[in-house]
């Protein structure tokens, strides 16, 4: 249940907030303990304070970089986790480092960074999500899930599942939409929690996949591919907003 980091390499840079209590400050995942078959663990929203100067952000870019370096076809992934690559593996570190640390600082209160931990205190599991800023006229409609992982030894216990349901239900109220970038060999976990790839055959949508492949063209659509799932039942779909946007402004490609 791995998805590409890729795309955090973007942020806003003209975006100047103060540092919320707590990573989504407008609607945060309260505490709440969670059995699994090796044991109970907490998942819980930690605070910009622990994850910016209690060294949890250490712990995340850890957690991630192993977790999402396993259980993919992707070489880049699969390079990462190789623990030769030291220089490699170093210099990503960093980089994911310096871009949550961005997130954080340029969070407009619907930044999520939930994570589990077990009884000791370990990294179980992970989720990170926030408004969507890379496709023209999304960011208020549609919630991006930009990672999900669970330690192998915590898998087949729901986790990913109950976090990520953990998460669309504290923004359910703001966003219409949900998006994520998964791995195909994870396709099935998603189509589970009714999660839908985005449809080649839907102008709108086809707009979205187009528009994806220039973007991620280092991954989709060998690697990864592009799944939705509505929020609010009743509301316009992301796509149907933002796929206009896109063919407009691009409109050299025939639909």
């Amino acid at each position: 249940m791995n998805i590409a980091i890729t795309d955090n390499y973007k942020f806003s840079q003209n975006r100047n907030r103060s540092f919320p209590s707590f990573s989504s400050r407008i609607n945060p995942i309260k505490p709440l303990k969670y059995p699994t078959s090796k044991g109970e663990v907490t998942i819980y929203e930690p605070t910009s304070k622990e994850l910016l100067s209690g060294g949890l952000i250490s712990d995340i870019v850890d957690f991630f970089t192993e977790n999402l370096s396993k259980d993919t076809k992707d070489p880049g992934w699969l390079a990462l986790g190789d623990k030769k690559n030291k220089n490699l593996i170093s210099v990503f570190k960093k980089q994911f480092r310096y871009e949550i640390e961005n997130l954080i600082k340029n969070d407009d209160g619907h930044l999520t960074i939930s994570v589990a931990k077990d009884k000791n205190g370990k990294l179980c599991a992970g989720c990170m999500s926030y408004g969507y800023d890379e496709v023209p006229m999304a960011k208020n409609n549609t919630l991006y899930i930009e990672n999900i992982a669970v330690a192998p030894e915590y898998r087949k216990n729901h986790l990913g599942d109950m976090l990520i349901k953990k998460v669309i239900d504290a923004e359910k109220a703001h966003f219409t939409d949900v998006f994520l970038v998964g791995e195909n060999m994870a396709a099935g976990f998603y189509k589970k929690l009714g999660f839908k790839k985005l449809n080649p055959n839907n102008k709108n949508q086809r707009a979205i996949i187009d528009f994806m492949s220039e973007l991620r063209w280092t991954d989709f659509p060998k690697y990864v591919s592009l799944f939705t799932k509505p929020i609010q039942q009743n509301a316009t779909r992301w796509y149907d907003i933002s796929g206009p946007v896109i063919r407009k402004l691009f409109c050299y490609i025939e639909y």
